[in-house]
């Protein structure tokens, strides 16, 4: 039988760290390999605690070994001013004169960190440029719509710009004339003050939608709706395409209201430019609000032929578009799938009808 000089040889020669320590966790007995860990301090008398380079759970940790006799913990010790990490393997003994101690095995695992927080840190810098990409993908969809708005004010403006003209050039013909009475010179005042409040009106609109928002909050979905439409209807009548919006029950969600505005607005750009493609007789956008189980669903359908099969499941890909690279980014859809199922937990999707493309938003009710 191996005496007992054969073991206590073997651990104070081991690479293998080794202490027995007291039940609240000091130390009585360590090796060589537990006391160069412990680097300039005598472990003996000493907490475990009192060595680590960080807190660890001691409580926890004695309160398993109680309970189960056994427990595994990882520490951190100082090794000549580098760290030197270590798995830590104990368990409840009986000792001569009947005490209970906890004898530990230290298996080094510094090796095994290192490539951990190598990765975490790889992780950490792709992760932001993930986040930068993302950003700057989120600020060239914002110019894309930008543009875009632009454009629906040239058509809002359009014609009061030109009652503007006529009203003005009826003024100064019967200038001219002599025959502007003071009542004629009243209505016509009126009505310029109207048309000018009407777009000034109609720049606080576009201000409101760019403008950022901090936080999520209650919104909705048939206001947000309608308002869009307010921005972008003007679009759809002078392209001879109708937009009927039906709304089955009002709902309330969570979110960004300008994001969730923004996604419409895409989907509506969509749809119109489908029908301005495939030239139906009459163009027709039907928007339907209504709810499913827990869940408020927004579709947007129209009549413009649908998306072609071979490129249906590519449509929601970033740079991806059909269209001419100076008319299109392929970002808009993209930009409109994150908004809803990244920042709003929601979803997205696409199908075809047999008259042309249907878009469902769905995203959770407040309750």
């Amino acid at each position: 039988m191996p005496s007992s000089k054969m073991y206590k040889d073997f651990l104070s020669k081991t690479e293998v760290g080794f202490c027995v320590m007291t039940l609240d966790c000091v130390v009585l007995e360590v090796n060589d390999a537990f006391a160069r860990a412990a680097e300039k301090i005598d472990p003996i008398g000493k907490k475990l605690s009192d060595m680590m380079n960080s807190q660890v759970p001691l409580d926890e940790f004695t309160a398993t070994l109680a309970q189960k006799g056994s427990a595994t913990l990882e520490v951190e010790f100082n090794y000549c001013n580098e760290p030197f990490f270590a798995i830590a393997n104990a368990s409840l003994v009986l000792a001569d004169e009947g005490d209970k101690n906890i004898v530990v095995l230290f298996t080094e695992v510094t090796d095994r960190k290192d490539v951990e927080n190598k990765l975490e840190e790889r992780i950490a810098v792709e992760l932001e440029k993930n986040r930068e990409k993302d950003e700057m993908m989120n600020q060239q969809a914002k110019l894309a719509t930008m543009g875009e708005m632009i454009g629906n004010i040239a058509h809002q403006w359009r014609q009061p710009l030109n009652i503007l003209a006529l009203v003005f050039q009826d003024i100064y013909i019967k200038f001219q004339l002599n025959a502007l009475d003071a009542e004629q010179m009243e209505k016509n005042y009126e009505k310029v003050n109207n048309l000018l409040q009407y777009m000034s009106q109609t720049i606080d609109d576009f201000r409101t939608f760019f403008k950022s928002e901090e936080g999520d909050s209650a919104f909705d979905v048939s206001a947000a709706v309608n308002s869009v439409f307010d921005l972008v209807g003007t679009r759809f009548s002078s392209s001879n395409t109708e937009c009927i919006i039906d709304v089955k029950s009002n709902a309330m969600v969570m979110g960004t209201e300008n994001g969730f505005k923004q996604v419409v607005i895409n989907l509506l750009n969509n749809a119109q430019e489908a029908i301005l493609t495939e030239k139906p007789e009459r163009g027709l956008i039907n928007v339907s609000i209504g709810k499913e189980k827990d869940m408020v669903v927004v579709t947007v359908a129209d009549n413009g032929g649908g998306v072609p099969k071979k490129i249906i499941n590519q449509i929601f890909e970033p740079y991806f578009t059909t269209k001419h690279q100076t008319q299109g980014t392929g970002l808009g859809l993209y930009m409109s799938k994150k908004i809803i199922e990244h920042h709003m937990v929601g979803k997205l999707e696409v199908k075809n009808s047999s008259e042309g493309a249907v878009f469902k938003i769905s995203l959770p009710l407040v309750k």
